[in-house]
C-alpha cells in the first residue's frame, strides 16, 4: 500500500499555526539578538523548549 494516499496526521491548518508561532518566535529573537546566527537561534529555541 502506498503512503501518499494517507491521511495526515496533523491538519494543513494547524501546520500552517505552528510554522506562524515559530516564524514569530525567531523574528523575536532576531530583534532582541541581533548578531545572532542560525545556531545561536536554534539554541534558544531550543532553551525555550521549541524543536526545529
Amino acid at each position: 500500500m502506498s503512503t501518499y494516499y494517507l491521511d495526515p496526521k496533523v491538519s494543513r491548518a494547524d501546520q500552517e499555526v505552528a510554522a506562524a508561532d515559530l516564524r514569530g518566535l525567531i523574528e523575536n529573537i532576531r530583534v532582541t539578538h541581533k548578531r545572532a546566527g542560525y545556531r545561536m537561534l536554534q539554541r534558544y529555541l531550543a532553551r525555550s523548549g521549541h524543536v526545529v
